[in-house]
């Protein structure tokens, strides 16, 4: 009876006696014994009896088979009770069948059984069991050697460098990888199983080469190699190189086996050796040497800078570039500096190999070896001509003008600091002459910046033709020139005499006029004279006097020359008080706004004109003449100016809420500075928000030279405010420089005619024609027009003749206080 034959059969009852069981089991490969309910032995085969190593069957019959057959694990632990095969079968005739018990023999060694249990009945119960069992142990000593090699497989393939793989091409998915690839690309290994795995973690750099070199390859039918780069899970590039091959079935590809290297650290290998390569064929020379200083290796650039070619320097000492420039303390420093720090940098000058010297930035480093020992010398170094030439011109363009080659004023500066020492010295006198071009700002607004710099070029080649050998001519400003004459002889009387002369030369030099693109030009000059020593050797000083004495020529009426005096210092000194006092004026309420009432044919009020005042808390009321010019030159007039809106607005709004008539419109005068700053739109909207006043009650006084300084920008602005509804009335009109065309594109409201022209009304026949023409002018034009100034009834009467619209002056009221001019010149409503 075979094993197959016994496993086959199921023993509901038991018809035979035991030896008829006994002689069908005794000679079969498995083991057999029975139990009873009890669990104690009632037969035992021989096969059961040689494998457990009893002598004879008495040994067992009877015997708990529990109690003599004990089933614990091989490393001794207990074997829990109702794991005991037998219980099953005896308590629910359940048939059991493992394979993974141990047996203990007799002599208590244990071995590894497949086990069978099967239920005996008697008349449908349950009166014992018959036990199978077969020794495995070849079988699981096989497995184990077969697990153990395997095992040894694994820690083979996983303690390597490189990481198996096989990839099926239909499902596009990895059938096997190494653990290892979870260690090199920091992915979970169930990550590697997912399909396009591997294509989805190629670098996007480097997908369409891959995919290229492998379907290649499979065509071919040929195992080959690839490198590429793979995403790590941190986002990091890894080099790997790929060895594939192509399994075949039927002839098509079908799967790819291969293994991944890390290659990462031979490509940084490969890419340092390649930047040391291209770093050494840099721009700069490299020169290597052994530590007696012997040329070992020169670069390209050594010899396109030295004009020597490597194999005439190699073997010979560096001091085949060294010039006769530095002195042995030079080079002994060097060495120092290079036995101490391993370093030295610094500009030396060097020799070509056709004598040429030149300079250069030299940076040598020693190479020690393991020992510390100096091993070689690193020397790179740049030819520095091209830089030394730069900062020569830089030295150059520090000190003259670019525009006109002259000195600037640094340079000027620096030589009047020499020339007041040398005059204090050698006792003698010297000049300084100040130039500001008049009204150059316009002919260079007016004409453009270029050819405004072609007639400064101009102007300074005439004015060179007028000074000296020994006499300079800088260019310390826009439009500002200055004569330096640095020794004029002992006697001052005469020294005065020529710098006066020497200037009134420059006005009429520069008047004779230039042709700057086809239009000549005539120009004048206000010139400030300051001799020196005068009491003082300070270069500042004396550009301040001469500024000082030239600022005075052009309020002077300009084209004119003055030599400095005391009494000049003296108005400079009050002009500063007035600038310190004015500002605190402002801060702290001492200004008030006067009002002159202005009228129409009918004697009708058409409007007041806002006009400041200055209440000094000690020298009582200041008129705005001796004040108003020191604010234009300092920028107070921003300030200055809008405290002025301010203040009309809020007057104008109160009006309109008393029991008083308003004017139609209130007028303030606004100047170019303030016209021309930035948000000047902004403040206009702001004040006539906060005043919750309307705008069209708002009338701008700007003069010509507001119009002037930039056209374009000037319109832009007047139309946003008209648009706005603000009045526009163009103050002092007939005494600019501008010819009346632009008038034109002005989107203006009203001309106010200058007092000048309305004074010697109507019995000066100019001024009388001048009226006229502006009045007929601007009723051509649509524009309202207003004269200032109105004194007489006769100058009333030729106004009124003329069909002027509106006038203004001391025939009608002089500007009055706020409440005088509230109780003389309004009406109840």
């Amino acid at each position: 009876m075979g094993q197959s034959d016994f496993q086959a059969t199921t023993l509901y009852e038991f018809p035979l006696d035991i030896n008829q069981v006994l002689n069908l089991v005794n000679n079969i490969a498995e083991g057999v014994y029975g139990i009873d309910i009890n669990g104690k032995c009632t037969f035992c085969n021989k096969t059961a009896l040689k494998l457990l190593r009893y002598e004879s069957s008495h040994q067992l019959i009877g015997q708990h088979m529990h109690s003599l057959i004990h089933h614990t694990y091989p490393d001794g632990s207990a074997y829990p009770k109702d794991r005991c095969s037998q219980r099953p079968t005896l308590r629910t005739g359940e048939i059991v069948h493992r394979t993974d018990e141990w047996l203990w023999r007799k002599d208590g060694t244990g071995f590894p059984v497949e086990y069978w249990s099967y239920p005996i009945y008697d008349k449908n119960k349950i009166v014992g069991a018959i036990i199978a069992f077969l020794d495995i142990s070849e079988r699981v000593s096989a497995q184990n050697e077969l697990h153990n090699s395997l095992e040894r497989y694994r820690l083979l393939i996983e303690s390597t460098q490189v990481v198996p793989w096989e990839y099926d091409l239909y499902s596009s998915r990895f059938t096997f990888i190494s653990p290892q690839a979870s260690r090199m690309f920091g992915y979970p290994i169930t990550d590697w199983y997912r399909a396009n795995f591997w294509e989805s973690h190629v670098h996007p750099d480097d997908k369409i080469n891959v995919i290229r070199n492998r379907y290649t390859a499979m065509l071919s039918q040929r195992a080959f190699e690839i490198e590429y780069r793979m995403l790590r899970q941190s986002g990091s590039p890894l080099y790997v190189k790929n060895y594939i091959s192509v399994i075949r079935h039927n002839d098509q590809p079908c799967t790819l086996r291969g293994v991944f290297a890390d290659i990462t650290s031979d490509k940084l290998q490969q890419e340092q050796l390649r930047l040391a390569a291209v770093t050494f064929e840099t721009s700069e020379a490299i020169v290597i040497t052994d530590p007696d200083s012997h040329i070992v290796k020169t670069n390209n650039a050594f010899s396109e800078v030295t004009g020597y070619r490597a194999d005439e320097v190699v073997g010979k000492t560096i001091d085949i570039l060294r010039s006769d420039q530095h002195d042995h303390a030079f080079y002994n420093k060097m060495w120092h500096d290079l036995k101490n720090n391993h370093r030295w940098q610094g500009e030396v000058w060097s020799k070509r190999k056709n004598g040429e010297l030149f300079p250069e930035w030299l940076t040598i480093t020693a190479v020690r070896d393991e020992q510390g020992e100096t091993s070689h010398y690193v020397a790179i170094f740049t030819d520095i001509t091209e830089r030394k030439d730069a900062e020569a011109k830089i030295r150059y363009q520090a000190s003259y003008d670019a525009l006109t080659q002259l000195p600037n004023r640094k340079l000027l500066h620096l030589s009047l600091e020499q020339a007041t020492s040398a005059a204090v010295h050698f006792q003698h006198t010297g000049a300084l002459l100040l130039l500001d071009l008049d009204e150059f700002k316009i002919i260079n607004d007016s004409l453009g910046h270029r050819a405004g710099d072609k007639l400064l070029v101009s102007v300074a080649k005439r004015l060179k033709k007028l000074i000296s050998a020994g006499d300079t001519l800088a260019r310390i400003g826009g439009d500002e020139f200055a004569i330096l004459i640095p020794d004029l002889g002992a006697d001052l009387e005469w020294s005065t005499q020529y710098a006066k002369e020497l200037g009134e030369r420059v006005c009429r030099s520069l008047d004779d006029g230039f042709e700057i693109h086809q239009q000549l030009i005539h120009l004048s000059t206000s010139i400030g004279i300051a001799l020196f020593p005068n009491g003082t050797t300070n270069a500042d000083d004396l550009l301040r006097q001469a500024d000082t004495a030239m600022f005075r020529a052009k309020a002077n009426g300009k084209n004119n020359f003055l030599c400095f005096s005391p009494e000049m210092q003296m108005a400079v000194e009050k002009r500063l008080s007035i600038q310190s006092e004015l500002k605190q004026a402002i801060d702290s309420d001492q200004l008030e706004l006067y009002y002159q009432p202005q009228f129409d044919h009918a004697d009708k009020l058409v409007g007041a004109e806002a006009l400041v005042r200055w209440n000094h808390p000690e020298k009582g009321l200041i008129p705005p003449n001796d004040f108003i010019p020191t604010a234009e030159q300092t920028g107070l007039i921003i300030s200055l100016g809008r405290w002025v809106l301010e203040d009309a607005c809020k007057t104008y709004a109160n009006w309109c809420l008393s029991d008083l008539q308003p004017p139609p419109r209130i007028s303030v005068n606004v100047s170019s500075h303030q016209f021309h700053q930035s948000g000047f739109i902004e403040m206009i909207e702001g004040c006539l928000q906060r005043n919750n006043m309307s705008a069209d009650k708002l009338e701008l006084e700007i003069t010509e030279e507001v119009l002037i300084r930039d056209m374009e920008k000037t319109i832009d602005i007047i139309q946003q405010l008209k648009d706005l509804g603000v009045y526009f009335s163009i103050d002092d009109f007939g005494t600019g420089y501008s010819s009346l065309g632009y008038l034109r594109n002005l989107p203006i409201n009203q001309l106010k005619i200058d007092r000048s022209f309305i004074q010697n009304l109507p019995n000066n026949a100019s001024d009388a024609l001048i009226t006229d023409t502006i009045i007929a002018m601007a009723s051509h034009m649509g524009l309202q027009v207003i004269a200032e100034g109105v004194e007489t009834a006769a100058q009333l009467a030729f106004l009124k003749e003329k069909q002027c619209d509106f006038f203004q002056g001391f025939y009608f009221s002089r500007p009055l206080p706020l409440a005088e001019f509230e109780q003389q010149i309004l009406i109840p409503k």
